[in-house]
């Protein structure tokens, strides 16, 4: 449906306003199904700090997306 496409949309715009390596995670962990334990090796990083940007990013997602929503 439009509202769907202009969602997406939204996401996009804010995704690729993020870093790099951010944007690297949530499309290895949403879009390609990788375990954050196949994260952290892709990223050079331990498992627990692939867990912690994980959940740093949803919290910064859901505060943007938040703030473009109320604007409606």
């Amino acid at each position: 449906s439009f509202q769907e496409k202009e969602q997406f949309s939204e996401i996009a715009g804010v995704l690729s306003k993020m870093a790099k390596e951010d944007q690297i995670l949530i499309d290895l962990f949403y879009r390609k199904g990788f375990s954050q334990k196949e994260i952290s090796i892709h990223l050079n990083q331990s498992e627990s700090t692939v867990s912690r940007m994980h959940s740093r990013i949803l919290s910064e997602l859901k505060g943007k997306l938040k703030d473009v929503y109320s604007n409606c």
